[in-house]
This record gives C-alpha cells, sequence and structure tokens, in this order.
C-alpha cells in the first residue's frame, strides 16, 4: 500500500511533481513498514517510474532496530519493489553493536518485498571495531545478513 503526502503539487500532461514528499509504504495489515521522504518527487510517465530527489528511507521492523538510508537521488519502479538509490548511498543501523554502524555505496538497489540491498559498485562498510570494502554486497536487512562479493579487504583493531 503506498500514501503520499505532499505540501505542493504540479500536475501536467508529463506527470506530477511533489515537494517535500512523504511517501509510506505499508504491509497487507496496514502495518508501516518504510517511511520514503524526498525533497522532490516526480513521475516519468513514459517509463512508468517515480524519481526522487535528496531521499531518505527509514526501515522500520517490529521487535527489530531501524535502518536509515540515505542518497542523492532514487527511483522506485512502477510495481514499488524496487528502489534504485544513487549518489553518496548510506545506510546506517542503530543497533551498533550487533551490525554495520554504516554502510555507503555509490548505487544500491532495495527490494522492498523481503527487505534485500544489493550493490555491485565499491561499498566501505563500517563497524565498531573496524572497516571493510568490497565489490558488492547482498544484505537482507530483517536478518542483518550481510554477504560480500569480491575484492574484499578489511582492517580491524583488536
Amino acid at each position: 500500500m503506498l500514501d503520499e503526502a505532499s505540501s505542493v503539487t504540479n500536475i501536467s500532461n508529463r506527470g506530477f511533481s511533489l515537494y517535500e514528499t512523504t511517501i509510506h509504504i505499508t504491509n497487507n495489515n496496514g502495518q508501516l513498514i518504510y517511511s520514503i521522504i524526498a525533497e522532490k518527487a516526480y513521475e516519468d510517465p513514459t517509463k512508468k517510474l517515480l524519481k526522487l530527489d535528496d531521499v531518505s528511507i527509514n526501515y522500520m521492523k517490529a521487535n527489530q532496530g531501524s535502518w536509515s538510508l540515505k542518497a542523492d537521488s532514487g527511483v522506485i519502479s512502477e510495481d514499488k519493489i524496487n528502489i534504485l538509490l544513487q549518489g553518496n548511498v548510506t545506510i546506517i543501523n542503530e543497533i551498533v553493536d550487533r551490525y554495520p554502524n554504516l554502510i555507503w555505496t555509490d548505487e544500491l538497489n532495495l527490494k522492498t518485498e523481503g527487505s534485500l540491498i544489493s550493490s555491485e559498485s565499491l561499498v566501505k562498510i563500517f563497524f565498531k571495531d573496524g572497516n571493510l570494502e568490497t565489490n558488492g554486497i547482498a544484505m537482507d536487512l530483517d536478518e542483518g545478513i550481510l554477504n560480500l562479493k569480491s575484492s574484499i579487504y578489511g582492517k580491524f583493531n583488536y
């Protein structure tokens, strides 16, 4: 379920633009899973995409910590299942001891069904006691399982 709210709306034959936009994605029971905040959201009707500028996504799951994703821009697919984030993508987790503190990359795909993130780009991962760099990751936000793909380099202080 998708819920959109905005302070200013421009509608034309070429699509619409929303400024200071909040989009809520809920599960079938109406429980809030994702809150997407964008400085600007605009429709590309020819490609059936919703484009976002200066985007922040908060992922909340019952009985777990939340994840915060931020990027310079993003694109939501027509089916609202895939969100492509681009430009200074950061992922922050509030549970410092159990998961990475911060993940940074230039491009990341978020699959809202299943809460999976993936990237084929250079990824920098920061933990409480060290850091890793890898080319590509896949991660399940629900389980906190992080898979590193290739060219892995790390440094830890123990």
